[in-house]
């Protein structure tokens, strides 16, 4: 992928596994920090984030109404609006980088 993306001249400064922001804790905190500001809510079991009240089309799924999050997108930017993108820039609480992560 690193390859295929550096022949677009597109490089990223960090590259890191979708799996470690699980493991180190990164999405319950910015899950936390995303329901103590009020941009979720519960519906059916699941928990969404209201990407539709922050310029989103619709909102979205944060976590499944099983307990498991969906599959965050294969690269997001800091800068990005959808819910997952916002996992991720939220995670970084808006440090000046840019990241490219894949899944697990």
């Amino acid at each position: 992928m690193k390859s295929d993306l550096l022949k677009y001249r597109i490089e990223y400064d960090q590259w890191f596994r979708e799996s470690s922001l699980h493991e180190n804790g990164e999405v319950r905190e910015v899950l936390d920090l995303l329901t103590e500001k009020g941009l979720t809510y519960e519906k059916d079991g699941a928990l969404w984030y209201k990407a539709s009240e922050n310029g989103g089309e619709k909102d979205e799924v944060l976590i499944r109404a099983n307990g498991t999050p969906p599959i965050l997108p294969q690269t997001s930017h800091t800068t990005a609006t959808n819910s997952a993108a916002a996992l991720t820039a939220a995670s970084t609480f808006g440090a000046p980088t840019t990241t490219a992560m894949w899944p697990v």
